[in-house]
């Protein structure tokens, strides 16, 4: 397996979570970073209406 192979994907379904979903990110990717694993977080918008979906487009250019 190379070094960049996906061995872990976690799938998160979100609907109006930006109070919340920065924590939960922190918290997975802390964690999953410990495991030592090459993984990648999904997130999935139920159309939030909020600004949970620009948040977390923002981190999808941050940590590509």
């Amino acid at each position: 397996m190379s070094k960049n192979t996906i061995e872990l994907s976690i799938v998160v379904p979100f609907f109006n979570e930006e109070e919340v979903l920065p924590e939960l990110h922190k918290r997975i990717s802390t964690v999953v970073k410990k495991i030592g694993v090459c993984f990648e977080i999904v997130y999935v918008n139920d159309g939030s209406t909020d600004a949970t979906l620009a948040m977390v487009k923002s981190w999808a250019v941050k940590e590509e």
